[in-house]
């Protein structure tokens, strides 16, 4: 590894683990103000996105996704993983992805931000290239709207505040039995 491939390495390391302490901080800090309030606790989904260098750093606490579409792929992929019990048996091979959407066990988180601490936010570090797409989003969503739709939502315009539109349009179409979030980034050059 060249000197300056090392560096570049290392900076995206150092971001992530950054990126990882301030989220956990966030979610402790989050915990201890819920506990202060005797009858109140707080609590959320996160999921979030660095780019740095040509890298994608996701990170997430709960069952919000984060989805990366390269240029040239027909099919979105999911970077995060979801911190529920339905993720747990999907990882176990229990359910299919697509099952676990609708399991009922997908709506009993095992991680969130304002959890009793520690709070462990997964990273998962990923390539971009210019033209390439980036979904946040929340359960209202992905559990609306299909994936291959999502693509095609994802290309139909450069606007990123009309996708966004067209993405929350598309779920309350579909029913819209939850709160609905999007994000949606392009990678520039």
């Amino acid at each position: 590894m060249a000197a300056n491939e090392y560096q570049q390495h290392r900076d995206v390391e150092k971001a992530a683990a950054t990126f990882r302490d301030t989220v956990r901080m966030m979610s402790d800090n989050l915990f201890h103000a819920g506990n202060s309030e005797k009858h109140f606790s707080y609590g959320a989904t996160f999921s979030g996105v660095w780019l740095l260098g040509g890298k994608a750093i996701f990170l997430n606490l709960g069952d919000s996704r984060g989805y990366l579409l390269p240029r040239y792929k027909k099919q979105p992929r999911q970077i995060t993983e979801d911190h529920n019990l339905a993720g747990i048996l999907v990882k176990n091979g229990e359910l299919s992805k697509e099952e676990a959407t609708h399991h009922p066990a997908s709506s009993r988180l095992t991680a969130f931000v304002g959890m009793k601490p520690p709070a462990e936010p997964d990273v998962f570090i990923v390539d971009v290239r210019p033209g390439d797409r980036i979904l946040l989003c929340s359960d209202g969503l992905y559990g609306m709207v299909e994936e291959r739709e999502m693509a095609r939502l994802l290309r139909s315009s450069r606007s990123p505040v009309r996708v966004c539109q067209r993405l929350i349009d598309r779920a309350n179409a579909s029913g819209g039995r939850d709160n609905i979030s999007a994000v949606y980034i392009r990678v520039m050059p």
